[in-house]
């Protein structure tokens, strides 16, 4: 007889709270080991500033040395005739712009780059209203390009390519960050960086060792995998199992029980910071009588600035909690619209009618505060 739901979650518990205990115990005993990024706790977003920062570098010939050699990765690894015969150019690289994680745009050619390193569900449609928007910047759907920069190799939901998935089935690239980004940062552009680009070699340095340390691969890691490895041996009793085919069904059937466990996880956590944004919610109404609330999934406040009407919202896009403004109109803010002057400082990402700050995936006290301070400004 099977186990009931409320069994299994609870072995996952307990397996989960023994894991922990062995991982601290074992981590004790390992060599000192520091990385600036790891104290840094950065999220998705921070994977993208630090490759966008890295496709920007230019040689003292002004040439993309680091996006030419990623471009000469894919093709060596996919056979693409087009990246074969790419020439660069002066190209546009861009992060969070249209939403879009990194987004490089030559003259005649446009790629988006979708990161997905912490294994981010796709949002409705995704990468094909990406690709309608880079067709709106003028760009050809023959000369559009789309990497998806998976974890360990993940595909995106069908739903996600929209009509575009067969015409996009030449033009588009799963990189894992495991199996290839770290692989071509650590083998291939690493060992070409002058001495004399000292901050950029460290940079890299840095983030190869980070990755390696976000997959157990670094060498000081060794023993922890080994200690690992024997208490999941040990724990889900698979020397017990008849053949390595069992064992393996095993171990899948148990991460399959776990990944339904984790989503009922999110689900619990997006419903108490939904009640944080309720309770945000119920301030500004007694704070701001005059303002008018409309709800959505999380938090839509509608309010008249200046005659206009403006939408303030709290929500999750792509795996990331943003507090955003924007007019619903469909008027573009422009450089010296009073609106942006509010807010620009506090809402950092922006496109036409848009200004959003995105915060950790759970940090819904820090977005409620910007919610809070959002409003404050714009009725001052």
């Amino acid at each position: 007889m099977g186990q009931t739901t409320e069994e299994k979650y609870a072995d996952i518990l307990q397996l989960s709270s023994d894991y922990h205990n062995k991982r601290e115990s074992v981590k004790l005993n390992l060599p000192y080991h520091i990385n600036v990024i790891d104290e840094l706790h950065i999220n998705e977003n921070g994977h993208s500033r630090i490759l966008t920062q890295l496709l920007k570098f230019q040689n003292a010939n002004k040439e993309y040395e680091i996006l030419q050699s990623l471009i000469k990765y894919i093709a060596s690894i996919s056979k693409t005739s087009f990246f074969e015969t790419l020439e660069i150019g002066c190209p546009e690289i861009t992060q969070e712009i249209e939403r879009i994680d990194l987004w490089v745009r030559g003259k005649d050619y446009a790629i988006i780059f979708e990161n997905k390193i912490y294994n981010a569900a796709d949002q409705d449609a995704q990468l094909s209203r990406y690709i309608e928007k880079t067709r709106q910047h003028g760009y050809k759907e023959d000369s559009i390009f789309v990497v998806y920069l998976s974890n360990s190799g993940g595909d995106p939901d069908l739903q996600s390519w929209g009509e575009y998935k067969d015409s996009f089935k030449d033009r588009f690239f799963n990189l894992s960050f495991r199996d290839n980004i770290l692989y071509w940062l650590k083998n291939v552009v690493a060992p070409n960086v002058r001495h004399k680009d000292v901050f950029l070699k460290e940079a890299i340095d840095q983030y190869v060792d980070y990755l390696e340390g976000l997959f157990d691969l670094r060498t000081v890691q060794n023993d922890l995998n080994m200690e690992i490895e024997q208490f999941i041996t040990q724990k889900l009793k698979l020397e017990e199992c008849n053949s390595e085919q069992e064992r393996f069904s095993k171990v899948k059937k148990y991460l399959e029980d776990t990944d339904e466990f984790r989503s009922q996880l999110w689900n619990w956590l997006d419903k108490e910071g939904k009640k944080k944004v309720k309770k945000t919610e119920s301030m500004i109404r007694q704070k701001y009588p005059n303002i008018g609330l409309e709800e959505s999934e999380f938090s839509t406040l509608i309010t008249d600035f200046k005659g206009k009407k403006v939408k303030v919202s709290i929500n999750v896009w792509s795996g990331k909690l943003y507090c955003q403004v924007e007019y619903c109109s469909g008027e573009n803010f422009s450089e010296e619209d009073s609106l942006v002057k509010k807010v620009e400082d506090i809402l950092k990402n922006h496109h036409s009618t848009q200004r959003w700050q995105y915060f950790d995936r759970l940090d819904y006290d820090g977005a409620c505060k910007m919610y809070e301070t959002v409003i404050g400004r714009l009725t001052a």
